[in-house]
């Protein structure tokens, strides 16, 4: 039977064993009111299943021992673990045998080669969708203003100032991408949700993993985004002041007969 009691025999580094027992107040389960399929999870230690937390003091009485083999340390995210770790060697200079961060582990995987493969191809993905975007903006404004020639003539014949022509061109042109940007943006956080919400079937394996279960998370670079959006912005205006310049400086009653 299960209780909220637990036996516990510490054995001292003379061979001695302190019993005694202690009541269950937690498991440190990462779900709750799961029954049994839950899993425990200790701070600092991932990886640790099997543990018991009690009072140090106590631990250290019945053991005959100060000894203390780990201590984490809880440091803000804008702080710098290097100087942290520096203040916490000079307060217990030559009581640390060695300190370790997270951030290091981080730092490592960063700089190892496969992540910079990855990082690397991330790069040339976003450059890539770059020059596509900017070249397949400029083509299809061009190709949008050169089909509006005949009626660009219609409204300089009617009277209609070249200045006024531009900058409705160029107002329709911004509209429409940052129209289709928005769209496209949309859709694509609503096919992240679905492919996050998807399950992962590992091969050989009949149980199902969804992956709601795995550190996934969805990040917009808003910074990249709205460069991206910049220059297409940018060059779908600039390549339609270009061929409007240049179809405004032609031949009026040519332009009008002009037909595709």
């Amino acid at each position: 039977t299960y209780g909220d009691q637990l036996g516990l025999a510490l054995i001292t580094s003379e061979g001695r064993v302190n019993r005694t027992t202690c009541h269950i107040i937690d498991v440190l389960a990462d779900q709750k009111d799961a029954n049994y399929q839950t899993r425990t999870y200790l701070t600092g230690e991932p990886d640790a299943r099997d543990f018991l937390v009690m009072s140090i003091d106590y631990l250290h009485d019945a053991t005959n021992t100060s000894r203390i083999t780990k201590v984490l340390v809880d440091i803000a995210p804008t702080a710098n673990y290097t100087s942290v770790m520096e203040d916490i060697n000079e307060v217990a200079k030559f009581s640390i045998e060695r300190i370790t961060a997270a951030q290091e582990q981080i730092d490592d995987a960063l700089e190892s080669r496969a992540t910079q493969t990855v990082f690397g191809t991330y790069t040339l993905n976003v450059l890539f969708s770059i020059v596509y975007l900017t070249i397949g903006m400029a083509i299809v404004s061009t190709v949008r203003v050169r089909g509006l020639r005949r009626q660009i003539s219609i409204l300089r014949a009617l009277g209609a100032g070249s200045r006024s022509i531009v900058i409705a061109s160029l107002v329709e042109t911004s509209v429409g991408v940052l129209l289709a940007a928005g769209i496209g943006a949309v859709i694509g956080v609503i096919l992240s949700f679905i492919f996050m919400n998807l399950p992962l079937v590992y091969i050989g394996v009949s149980t199902l993993y969804t992956w709601t279960r795995l550190p996934v998370l969805l990040q917009i670079p808003l910074v990249l985004v709205t460069l991206i959006v910049t220059i297409a912005v940018g060059v779908s205006l600039a390549a339609t002041y270009y061929v409007l310049r240049r179809t405004l400086s032609l031949n009026i009653a040519e332009e009008i007969q002009y037909t595709e």
